[in-house]
């Protein structure tokens, strides 16, 4: 086995311009997929923190206002097992002599989806000077912590100094209006407020959100009847646009992650199979001598599965290796679009099984390329030379004048 081990290293240093296809597609292969699921994963998982930290509603229903009645007759539905209820208002702020548009919040009866402090401090009750904005908003306006915002609601005007910086779990991809498909932070923002700071806007506090955990199904097919009239729109997580783009985005990378490594992975057994197929071809005297010698069947097919192992081993390796590169840079371009506080990559038993199966597949390609041409060696290499000299002696004995003509 020492002479094949150091045969396979001469070989592959000999051919390795026809190796390199293999091990750029071992490569690729590995690297697409667990690059890709890196990110795609590492996302999942930090909007699930994320959102669990927010304590994110399951459900929205939209509604001119809501009554104590309205409430109760949604906390009564199957399966519901709280809500919420707070007041939504479109404001127009001034900032740095321009006008942009504040979407501000202000929490009436409870608190499910509550957003994640990133820099100040939290609102106080009775304060109605202060409030919250997020972080991109402030940033894309340069905002700062104490600096005060003028702000023109139906005619009414508030200055409330700026005392938290935060993120919203139910505006992970927030563009402030459909107009737009991509953020615009300088244009559209958000905020919470309290209700004295709501008053010096709006004298009515009555809520136009209602927020739920549980029992979507039943919470979408009661909502028109308990409102009549004054309902508006339900969303869920997978219809909330602000919500829903961030999950789908997830499975948009995990299907380009299968979709370029199975490609990948058929190049790869293409690649494999007819470079060992030409290897061999070059090497049937070679083969042929090793079996006159003893070797098996069995030892020249391992030997030349060998090449597929080898190859395909390091391209794995280097793969792995760039991986971690190619998922942070993935999620970099994530971290322009969606407003996480937590970003990391993260990877699952499945990055194992694919690199098993590109060794596996480079293994399997060598083995069947080799497995007919080794099989027939060295009796068919020399049955072969047998029967072309057969036909020439039969010549010389029918035919002595050929001979004869021949050597004249």
């Amino acid at each position: 086995m020492k002479f094949l081990n150091k045969k396979l290293r001469r070989d592959i240093l000999k051919n390795w311009s026809q190796f390199f296809s293999v091990f750029l597609m071992a490569l690729l292969s590995v690297l697409i997929y667990v690059g890709l699921e890196g990110a795609y994963h590492g996302m999942e998982k930090s909007v699930d923190d994320f959102t669990k930290r927010g304590d994110l509603a399951d459900s929205w229903v939209m509604s001119t206002d809501f009554t104590t009645e309205d409430v109760d007759s949604f906390k009564s539905i199957k399966n519901v097992d709280e809500t919420a209820t707070k007041k939504r208002i479109l404001a127009e702020a001034l900032t740095k002599d321009k006008n942009n548009y504040l979407y501000l919040d202000t929490p009436i009866d409870g608190e499910i989806t509550k957003p994640i402090l990133v820099a100040g401090k939290q609102l106080k009750q009775g304060d109605s000077s202060s409030i919250l904005l997020n972080e991109d908003y402030a940033k894309a306006n340069q905002i700062y912590l104490g600096d005060k915002i003028s702000l023109n609601y139906q005619n009414q005007t508030a200055n409330p100094t700026v005392v938290g910086l935060i993120l919203s779990p139910d505006r992970l991809y927030y563009t402030g209006t459909p107009e737009f498909v991509a953020p615009v932070p300088h244009l559209y923002g958000y905020g919470i407020m309290n209700q004295e700071t709501l008053a010096t806007l709006d004298k009515n506090n009555t809520p136009n959100i209602l927020e739920v955990k549980g029992g979507q199904t039943n919470v979408r097919k009661e909502a028109p009847d308990i409102l009549g009239d004054r309902y508006v729109a339900y969303y869920n997580q997978h219809t909330l646009p602000d919500v829903s783009a961030a999950l789908d985005r997830v499975g948009q990378i995990q299907n380009l992650s299968l979709l370029f490594s199975f490609i990948f992975i058929l190049l790869a057994i293409l690649a494999m199979y007819t470079t060992i197929k030409r290897l061999i071809e070059t090497q049937t005297k070679d083969i042929a001598t090793l079996k006159a010698l003893g070797y098996s069947n069995a030892k020249l097919g391992w030997h030349y599965t060998s090449f597929g192992l080898a190859v395909g081993g390091i391209g794995a390796l280097v793969g792995w290796g760039i991986a971690p590169i190619m998922s942070n840079f993935v999620l970099g371009t994530q971290k322009q679009m969606f407003a996480l506080d937590n970003w990391h990559i993260a990877y699952t038993a499945s990055s194992v099984g694919v690199t098993l199966l590109v060794l596996a597949i480079c293994m399997l390609a060598a083995f069947f390329a080799s497995r007919k041409a080794i099989k027939g060696l060295p009796v068919k290499y020399f049955r072969g030379n047998l029967v072309k000299n057969s036909k020439h002696i039969f010549l010389e004995k029918k035919h002595p004048i050929l001979e004869c003509v021949t050597l004249w």
